[in-house]
């Protein structure tokens, strides 16, 4: 019996870090499912605003894009998702659940950016 109930907590032990939670309060989401749209290939910098260094563990979220949807496959809640043109925030808002509405008025090419304190998640997009 013991065998087994050590057993069963290093397998929760060994889970734990796959399980997460997911928050869909945000008047700005819309559901889209799993797999829509087009994975954004997001690169890593330090944030300038910050004197931090990124951990080179970090691991890059996975984030699909189909019009002007967003959806987070990795939690990405708490974090501030900017559109930046010419090296001015256009657009910025917190990041409340797993997807976002870029509002249909921004049109054009933008450097989409997902800020995590002391990194910013970056890649081109045409909207």
């Amino acid at each position: 019996m013991k065998r087994i109930l050590i057993a069963l907590i290093c397998l929760i032990g060994f889970l734990t870090p796959y399980i997460h939670a997911y928050d869909n309060s945000s008047f700005l989401t819309i559901n889209i499912s799993d797999g829509e749209g087009e994975k954004l290939p997001l690169q890593i910098k330090t944030n300038p605003e910050h004197n931090g260094k990124p951990d080179q563990r970090t691991l890059i979220p996975e984030v699909t894009l189909q019009g002007n949807f967003l959806h987070f496959i990795t939690p990405c809640s708490g974090c501030t998702f900017r559109l930046v043109q010419s090296d001015n925030v256009c657009y910025e808002v917190e990041i409340m659940g797993n997807t976002l509405t870029i509002p249909a008025t921004f049109t054009g090419l933008y450097e989409l950016q997902i800020v995590s304190e002391d990194i910013i998640f970056y890649t081109e997009v045409e909207l």
